[in-house]
């Protein structure tokens, strides 16, 4: 078993109240104390945060979908507040793609695929559902499935870099400089990957140089100067600030 992200989470808890509610939230706090590498005393805040949680849904009996959520999402607040920042971001599932190279050169797109959802895919099933998913997301990868990852184009890179962090199912997802280097149409490629995520739910924090990439995808901006917030809110507020497009485009002052 993997670490568990909110969805599955909930589909653990309610599970746990029409089987075997102690077998289940057994699993569920073995899962994290070995995922998660807990300290003594950090198993002992999550085992008490979990049997609450446990009681509390217990005691709803029926009728409880719609209330599970709520006491769930506190929990796991609770839990993730326990935890050291390393800790946090593997149980909250934040997944970065790092800018430049994000690949194993030396294996076939499929093996760098079938190597990353191995990570904490909790079975040989699971793993083959994750890797027909990525494909599909991106099918000029799919015929490329024996090629070495080195011998593929920057974008075609770029793009199993980002199938391989995809692979993990994060429910943050971090993009650094998506468009860095790379041809104006692979650009636009990657652009309709990010919009298919967005209709898929897929919350995201893009850090990009370029204004019209980051523009075309964002739905808020926040705009950094030498370090200093120059600018944030809706991405629409950010087309009025002629200062701010002009400090991007020909490095002068904003503001």
């Amino acid at each position: 078993m993997g670490v568990i992200g909110t969805r599955a989470f909930v589909r653990q808890v309610i599970r746990s109240v029409v089987a075997n509610p102690d077998l289940i939230w057994t699993r569920i706090e073995r899962a994290l104390a070995a995922d998660l590498k807990l300290n003594p005393e950090q198993s002992a805040t999550v085992h008490q945060i979990l049997s609450e949680t446990h009681d509390q849904v217990r005691s709803l009996r029926t009728e409880y979908q719609p209330r599970v959520l709520p006491m769930i999402e506190k929990a796991r607040a609770d839990i993730a507040a326990a935890l050291t920042p390393e800790q946090r971001a593997k149980f909250l599932r934040v997944m970065q793609l790092p800018g430049g190279h994000g690949v194993f050169g030396n294996l076939t797109v499929e093996q760098n695929m079938n190597v990353s959802a191995r990570l904490n895919a909790s079975g040989r099933g699971e793993v083959q559902r994750r890797v027909a998913e990525v494909f599909e997301l991106f099918p000029e990868l799919d015929t490329h499935r024996k090629q070495l990852a080195s011998s593929l184009s920057g974008g075609e890179q770029q793009m199993v870099a980002l199938a391989r962090v995809l692979i993990h199912e994060p429910e943050l997802l971090m993009i650094d400089e998506l468009s860095l280097g790379l041809a104006p149409l692979v650009v636009q490629r990657l652009l309709e990957v990010v919009e298919q995520l967005k209709e898929r739910g897929q919350t995201m924090i893009i850090v990009e140089q370029s204004l019209n990439v980051a523009m075309a995808i964002a739905d808020r901006a926040i705009f950094l100067e030498k370090g200093e917030v120059k600018f944030e809110g809706p991405t629409e507020g950010l087309l009025e600030r002629g200062d701010l497009a002009r400090a991007v485009f020909f490095g002068t002052e904003g503001g």
